[in-house]
């Protein structure tokens, strides 16, 4: 009697390909047998090379193009010593927030401002969408309109 095993398929496309789905289908099947045991179908989706995009308080109310898989970090200035923050109240499960945090400009003065950042990854639900981000520059603990706010909207291209 044969023991039963595990088939590996490593997929490696080509830089042509990318930006494309493909459908693929597996049939497991014995040798003598006219039909398939069992059948399965997977979607391959290959990404294009991914770019870095950095958004800045000069994109403010603007509208800005990325693809699906491109890194996406907004950089906004601010000082936490204050008490203020930049903060994203809400944003859609469309676009993943895959990192945010915030990065002095002088690491040794204290007090000194920096640099808050938040880096989001747009996937496939996010394609063929514009997807508007609102930030507020406020304290959290105070009930009041934001210091500050800034706004912009992604265009993600289903590459």
């Amino acid at each position: 009697m044969g023991s039963g095993g595990t088939y590996y398929f490593v997929f490696r496309p080509d830089s042509f390909l990318a930006g494309r789905t493909y459908r693929q289908a597996f049939y497991y099947s014995r040798s003598w047998e006219d039909e398939a045991e069992k059948t399965f179908t997977m979607v391959l989706v290959v990404d294009s090379p991914s770019e870095k995009v950095t958004i800045t308080k000069d994109d403010d109310g603007q509208t800005v193009p990325v693809r699906m898989g491109d890194t996406v970090r907004i950089e906004l200035a601010g000082n936490p010593s204050t008490g203020y923050q930049w903060i994203l109240p809400a944003y859609p499960r469309s676009l993943p927030l895959v990192d945010q945090g915030y990065e002095p400009d002088q690491p040794e003065a204290v007090g000194s401002g920096g640099t808050f950042f938040f880096i989001f990854k747009p996937d496939i639900f996010a394609a063929g969408q514009q997807v508007p981000l609102r930030f507020e520059y406020a304290r959290s603990w105070e009930d009041e309109d934001p210091e500050e706010t800034f706004s912009v909207t992604l265009d993600v291209a289903a590459n």
